[in-house]
C-alpha cells in the first residue's frame, strides 16, 4: 500500500487506557506528513531530473555514435584519398620516367646524327685537302713544264 501525506493526516488511532497524548501524536503526524510531502516533491523533482539526464545521456550516446561513424567514414575517405594520391603519383613518376627516357633517346640519336655529320664533314675536308693537293700538284707541275719550256725557248735578239 502506498502511503500519501493525506493518509498520514487522516490516520486515527484508538484510545487505550494508558494511551499516548493525542495532541503530541497529532503534532508528530503533522511533522511526518510535512516531511513526507517534502520527500515526495523532492523525489518527483529528482525523477524529472533523472529523466532529463537520461534523455541527455541518450542524446550524447547518439552523438557519440554519429561521431564514431563520421570518424570511421573520414578515415576511410582519408585512406581512399591517400591510395588515390599514391596511384596518381606512381602514374606521374612512370610518365616522367618514360618522358625522360624518350628525351634521353632523342638526345642519343641527335648525338649520333651530329657525330655522323662531323665524321662526314671530316671526310669531306680530307677529300677536299686531297683534291686541293692534287690540284696544287697539277698546277705546280704545269708551272714547272712552262718554266722548262720558257727555259728552252730561245729568244732572238735583233743583234744576232
Amino acid at each position: 500500500m502506498k502511503l500519501t501525506p493525506l493518509d498520514i493526516l487522516k490516520q486515527e488511532f484508538k484510545s487505550a487506557v494508558k494511551g499516548f497524548d493525542k495532541k503530541e501524536v497529532k503534532s508528530f503526524l503533522d511533522i511526518v506528513r510535512s516531511e513526507f510531502e517534502f520527500l515526495l516533491r523532492e523525489n518527483s523533482v529528482l525523477r524529472d531530473e533523472l529523466k532529463q539526464a537520461m534523455k541527455k545521456l541518450d542524446d550524447f550516446k547518439e552523438k557519440e555514435k554519429l561521431l564514431q561513424e563520421t570518424l570511421i567514414s573520414s578515415r576511410e575517405i582519408s585512406n581512399d584519398l591517400i591510395e588515390k594520391a599514391r596511384k596518381e603519383s606512381e602514374i606521374i613518376v612512370a610518365e616522367a620516367e618514360l618522358k625522360a627516357h624518350q628525351i634521353i633517346e632523342k638526345a642519343h640519336n641527335r648525338v649520333a646524327n651530329i657525330s655522323g655529320e662531323i665524321n662526314e664533314l671530316k671526310r669531306q675536308r680530307n677529300d677536299f685537302i686531297v683534291k686541293f693537293k692534287q690540284l696544287l700538284e697539277y698546277y705546280e707541275s704545269s708551272l714547272n713544264i712552262e718554266k722548262e719550256e720558257d727555259d728552252n725557248i730561245t729568244y732572238f735578239s735583233s743583234n744576232d
